[in-house]
């Protein structure tokens, strides 16, 4: 709870003389050597350097996979239990020793990666205690990210049916943002992707024939689109129906996760902050990163032809969602299901691609993507992010978890923490991140 929500406060007027007495005591029992002895820490350090009794102690793993918080006196690094596995002991990497306010930090190190040799051969390291929040934060929140837990499959499907179009309603629909409309054909040139989609809106998709769920989702999706599509800024129209139209220049495969992608896009902001996180932003830098994993896994997918369906991205991307979606917290599991030409893939495949994804799956990017959402100044822009939401959040459950619900907007005290950014007048009281 500390490490996630901000490290409590001890009451400031304890006595600080009797706690350097602590502190020396709780720095001798940490490392092994009198106070006298311990080697200083680097220039640059900022706090004492020595745990006394309420301050926050933070052992990290070897592989920096894990950590344990504890107040009080600085337990032995000789002791310290791996979290990992749950068992075996050994050294931790660094101890970081914060003080009652979180602010400063020096630790003693075993054998951490760009650690200072001292004279008397002592390995000291200091982490800037932010630095290590928020380095544990990253990680943290990619495990849960990529996990079942984050899982958007059932979450936001469309429950209502709006009033069907007639075919020359849908036409003009379609004229009216997409130039070139007529130039857009199926994958075998054969038909229009006007015609595919009017044939869509109508029935569902023939994928899921044997999908009653997914059919329905396909056809009230396109639905909702289409019903929503003139109450946008055109600029954004035009682009959601010509990637419309893109994807149905594909298989069906294909098809459905474009019509899910947009639908989401222009239907998550009514959804609870979190599900609009997940279905947007979340959902689709998952599908990126799906996309870079086939390359990474399967270099010839982007480019085989009809003669080896099985090998082509969009169903090798089926399968991957079959293996590993649950896993991963994937989108379109059940869809994927219903994908005929999806090879079946070996287990050592599947370690690979799993392996791939977790690697390239970004978390920076993520939090800048989250970032440049909520603090878009146009008033016309297409956000993913409701930032009323946002506020509401950050005084309820975000205060819950310690978050100072002040925190979500522009502080004039602080204007370099912004990057030279700011919010416009007329956004003065909307969240600046």
């Amino acid at each position: 709870r500390s490490l996630a929500g901000g490290f409590p406060r001890t009451a400031r007027s304890r006595n600080r003389s009797s706690a350097a007495s602590g502190s020396s005591r709780a720095a001798e029992r940490a490392d092994g050597r009198s106070p006298s002895s311990r080697p200083a820490a680097p220039a640059g350090c900022r706090s004492r350097g020595m745990a006394a009794p309420g301050d926050v102690v933070v052992l990290i793993d070897d592989d920096g996979g894990e950590v344990t918080a504890a107040t009080g006196d600085a337990p032995r690094p000789s002791s310290f239990k791996r979290q990992r596995g749950g068992e075996g002991r050994g050294r931790p990497a660094a101890v970081v020793l914060l003080d009652d306010d979180g602010g400063g930090s020096a630790g003693h190190s075993a054998a951490a990666p760009g650690a200072a040799a001292t004279e008397d051969g002592a390995v000291v390291e200091v982490l800037p205690p932010r630095e290590v929040r928020e380095e544990q934060w990253r990680a943290r929140l990619k495990a849960a990210l990529l996990s079942p837990a984050c899982s958007t499959e059932g979450v936001n499907v469309v429950d209502s049916d709006p009033r069907p179009l007639r075919r020359p309603e849908i036409e003009q629909i379609m004229r009216d943002h997409v130039p070139n409309l007529d130039s857009y054909l199926d994958r075998r040139r054969q038909m229009t992707a006007l015609e595919l989609i009017v044939m869509t809106y109508e029935s569902g998709l023939p994928l899921f024939a044997s999908d009653e769920t997914s059919r329905a989702h396909s056809r009230n999706a396109l639905r909702v689109i289409l019903d929503r599509i003139g109450t946008i800024d055109p600029r954004d129209a035009r682009r959601h129906l010509t990637r419309l139209c893109e994807g149905f220049g594909a298989c069906q495969a294909v098809q459905a996760r474009s019509i899910d992608a947009i639908y989401n896009q222009l239907t998550g902001r009514t959804l609870s902050l979190r599900d609009q996180v997940l279905v947007t932003l979340v959902d689709d830098q998952k599908q990126r990163v799906l996309d870079e994993t086939c390359y990474a896994v399967s270099p010839t997918s982007h480019s085989a032809s009809d003669g080896h369906p099985t090998q082509q991205m969009p169903h090798l991307q089926s399968a991957l969602k079959m293996a590993m979606g649950n896993e991963l917290g994937l989108r379109g599991v059940q869809a994927a299901r219903a994908d005929y030409c999806a090879p079946r893939l070996a287990g050592d495949f599947t370690r690979r691609a799993v392996a791939a994804f977790r690697e390239r799956f970004d978390v920076n990017e993520l939090v800048n993507a989250f970032m440049a959402d909520v603090n878009a100044q146009d008033p016309t822009v297409e956000r993913y992010v409701d930032r009323d939401a946002l506020a509401t959040w950050a005084g309820t459950a975000g205060a819950e978890r310690g978050l100072a619900p002040h925190s979500i907007f522009f502080d004039d005290s602080t204007p370099e923490r912004y990057g030279g950014s700011r919010p416009t007048e007329a956004n003065a009281y909307q969240p600046f991140l």
